[in-house]
């Protein structure tokens, strides 16, 4: 991962969880893990958008615009 770490509880929930489910299923596009997560972590929009530009800026090697 990034050296960027989000300072907000809710994003490194996030955050972690995408990690953990990539481990485990590593074809699984980011942008649905994103959309499961924000429901999950019961994210604002502006969460949301910020785990969309962190994935799509490489981290975990994953793409946000994946589908």
């Amino acid at each position: 991962m990034s050296n960027i770490m989000p300072k907000n509880q809710s994003i490194k929930n996030a955050v972690q969880w995408i990690s953990e489910k990539l481990k485990e299923t590593p074809d699984t596009p980011i942008a649905a893990l994103i959309n499961q997560v924000t429901f999950r972590f019961d994210l604002t929009p502006s969460e949301s958008q910020f785990l969309v530009n962190f994935y799509k800026d490489g981290n975990n090697g994953a793409s946000a615009s994946d589908n």
